[in-house]
């Protein structure tokens, strides 16, 4: 009779397991922020993706507007400059809409991210929720760089600018809105 298999919990020691869950869950994290909003006055806010990897032009934290199909192609690359095969650039209607762009920076491990919420039009701009996610401290997180990013399409409207707020409403930045 052959010896009993053992379970995989005997192989692998709790850190690693631990380790493992976590790349598993922020895989999964980063995968699933493919959604949709609206704004209230009813402009569409799609969510076209976020990721964990934006590249050269996430670098530096920041707030970007894309209106013209050159300069969203040139950032789209940008941030897709390290993935092979490129994937191709997402296609947008620029006379009806503009892509907003959100770089959280270079940071040291997992766990970091920002996502574009909500859109409320106030006045002649829209108001656009930024929320940034950190690990827990203590965590135990992938020591890998990395330059969380999110881009959401937005309909063009009666706005000139987006202000950029976190949850709770505080300015981080405000973009004019290019034009056509």
């Amino acid at each position: 009779m052959p010896p009993p298999i053992p379970h995989l919990s005997s192989l692998t020691p709790a850190p690693a397991r631990t380790l493992l869950f976590l790349v598993i869950a922020l895989a999964a994290t980063l995968t699933a922020c493919a959604t949709a909003g609206a704004t209230r006055d009813g402009s569409p806010m799609e969510q076209i993706e976020c990721g964990g990897q934006s590249g050269a032009v996430g670098e530096r934290s920041g707030f970007a507007l894309y209106g013209d199909p050159p300069t969203f192609a040139a950032a789209y690359v940008a941030i897709h400059a390290g993935q092979l095969p490129p994937p191709p650039v997402v296609a947008v209607d620029f006379d009806h809409a503009v892509v907003a762009a959100a770089f959280l920076g270079r940071r040291p491990s997992a766990g970091y991210g920002i996502h574009l919420t909500g859109a409320v039009r106030d006045g002649d701009r829209l108001v656009v929720t930024v929320e940034r996610q950190a690990p827990p401290a203590g965590a135990i997180t992938a020591q890998v760089i990395t330059s969380p990013y999110c881009l959401v399409r937005l309909t063009r409207g009666n706005w000139r600018a987006v202000r950029f707020v976190d949850p709770e409403g505080h300015r981080l930045a405000e973009v004019a809105l290019p034009t056509p």
